[in-house]
């Protein structure tokens, strides 16, 4: 937990969220990563729909369209190591 401000915020619960539209394959592209998207009820799909993505720290993705949680995926976050150059 950190103390930002007056305000503690748990690090584990901040995701970091991006909009995507939905192809007309039920696909969704995050970066290099492809998602297929589950059939929506009445088997109509979801293409051309916009979705939120939403990857927390816990290297969850989780896929919504409005409130509803459409897929859950497991996309574990990339550390990046600054290293510096020899001298």
């Amino acid at each position: 937990m950190h103390l930002f401000g007056n305000a503690r915020v748990k690090c584990a619960t901040i995701p970091t969220n991006y909009r995507r539209v939905v192809g007309a394959d039920h696909v969704v592209r995050l970066g290099d990563h492809l998602f297929v998207l589950p059939s929506s009820p009445g088997h109509r799909g979801y293409a051309c729909e916009t979705v939120e993505l939403s990857h927390q720290l816990d290297g969850m993705l989780r896929t919504y369209r409005a409130d509803q949680l459409l897929l859950t995926a497991a996309l574990p976050l990339k550390e990046y190591v600054h290293r510096r150059p020899r001298p």
